[in-house]
């Protein structure tokens, strides 16, 4: 062989035995870039749960809802979620469709027992402790405020819970302390009532709050999950004061709030409301002060939703709401008597009707 083939084809070698090297290294880092699991597609509900296990894509998006879940990899997080990653998770991306359209998507880190540490999705963030409780939970507004529900444990014991709330222009100042709840519970270890106490936080923001939720719920494994908050009715808002105001819940033995008392910072009572249950829907509110009564009670139809409202003031009915087909007829009274009619479609009043007084007085 010419001595010039014989040193071409030692160079091809040499090229080749190093190749050999080198291509696993490209190959290693490029499985760290991509999905470590395969894409599993399911027939689903509006609430993202994982019904039926479908075999394809298309298959899967012929349904009105459908769900995709998939491992990734942690460069695809969205910016808010990095602070809480760390290298002993595992990524789970789920995406939630509607009629064949991407309607929401669910981000879960997943410690090496394969339970789930965080769970993001909607707006909000749930991370738990390595027992599996709920340690806390962020609520993201659409003017990029944020509230933040701390809770704090001894043992598996929820002992104290804690709101904490942030402007879009204080991030610089820090989240302010709303309020905070210390649980208390029977010997037989189940809840049996909440002191609640509002900081200077609450009074500075009391035109957009929402009263925090009794405690920590736990979200069914693998569903799109929504931040749970005890609302007061609007009936009742006007009785708040929130600043130094302290309320103790009563709870019966299925966790429902049978009475709620609320004291001033020196503990004197100011007021306290009343609920009535039938199984899990709550049938009326009684507010009762030294010098107001208020009551609102609710009808339901057989499905479950809430289809009627009524306010009274002692026991003189002032409002009533019913919701038919997406639409709200509402009804003003003054001494017991109807004036207005009002009717409201997605939150915006559509027409209003002024009932004739007895001298037959009618406007539009």
């Amino acid at each position: 062989m010419p001595k010039s083939s014989l040193a071409l084809l030692k160079l091809l070698l040499r090229l080749l035995f190093f190749a050999a090297f080198l291509v696993p290294v490209n190959l290693l880092t490029a499985q760290e870039l991509i999905p470590t699991d395969i894409i599993r597609w399911y027939r689903s509900n509006a609430a993202g749960m994982a019904l039926e296990p479908i075999p394809s894509r298309l298959a899967a998006l012929r349904n009105e809802y459908s769900l995709s879940v998939e491992t990734v990899n942690h460069i695809e997080l969205p910016e808010s979620l990095v602070p809480y990653y760390d290298d002993s998770y595992k990524v789970e991306l789920r995406i939630l469709y509607e009629e064949g359209s991407e309607f929401r998507r669910q981000w879960i880190f997943r410690d090496n027992r394969n339970f789930a540490r965080l769970v993001a999705s909607a707006g909000f963030i749930e991370i738990r402790d390595w027992e599996g409780s709920i340690v806390r939970e962020l609520r993201f507004e659409e003017d990029n405020s944020q509230w933040d529900h701390r809770f704090f444990y001894e043992g598996n014991i929820l002992l104290k819970a804690e709101t904490w709330f942030t402007e879009e222009n204080e991030e610089e100042a820090g989240p302010l302390i709303v309020s905070t709840d210390y649980y208390r519970y029977s010997r037989s270890g189940s809840l049996r009532a909440i002191d609640r106490i509002f900081h200077e936080g609450a009074e500075k923001h009391s035109d957009r709050f929402s009263f925090p939720r009794i405690g920590p719920d736990i979200s069914p494994g693998g569903e799109f999950g929504t931040l749970t908050t005890v609302y007061i009715p609007e009936f009742l808002y006007d009785v708040i004061k929130l600043e130094g105001l302290q309320l103790s819940y009563t709870l019966d033995s299925r966790g429902r709030i049978l009475r709620e008392v609320w004291k001033d910072d020196e503990g004197l009572v100011l007021g306290e409301y009343l609920n009535t249950w039938s199984d899990d829907r709550l049938l009326s509110v009684l507010w009762k002060s030294d010098d107001d009564e208020r009551l609102v009670e609710y009808e339901y139809d057989d499905e479950g939703n809430r289809i009627v409202e009524r306010n009274y003031r002692r026991s003189v009915l002032e409002r009533s709401v019913t919701s038919r087909d997406g639409r709200d007829t509402e009804e003003i009274y003054m001494d017991g008597h109807l004036i207005l009619r009002a009717l409201w479609e997605n939150g915006l009043k559509i027409s209003e009707e002024r009932i004739p007084s007895a001298r037959g007085e009618r406007n539009q």
